[in-house]
C-alpha cells in the first residue's frame, strides 16, 4: 500500500513538470479515494497515511475540497 502511494507521488512529480498540474493533483485525489474504497468496502476505514495524502493535498492544491465533493448528493 505505501509503495502505492509512492508510486502517485512520483508520478505527481513527473507529471507536475508539465502544465497539467491541477489535472495532476485531481487524479491524485480521485485514484486515493478509490484506493481507500476498495480496500475498506461499505464504510472506509482511514488510515494515517490515508490523513498524510490529504494534509498533502491541502498545502499543494487550492481545489482539493471539490474533489471531497465528487458524488455528494445534498
Amino acid at each position: 500500500m505505501i509503495t502505492t502511494y509512492l508510486r502517485l507521488i512520483l508520478r505527481m512529480i513527473v507529471s507536475a513538470l508539465c502544465e497539467r498540474w491541477d489535472l495532476v493533483l485531481e487524479n491524485l485525489a480521485l485514484r486515493h479515494q478509490i484506493d481507500v474504497l476498495e480496500r475498506s468496502g461499505k464504510r472506509p476505514q482511514l488510515m494515517n497515511a490515508d490523513r498524510l495524502v490529504w494534509v498533502f493535498l491541502s498545502t499543494v492544491w487550492p481545489r482539493w475540497p471539490e474533489a471531497l465533493e465528487t458524488g455528494i448528493k445534498g
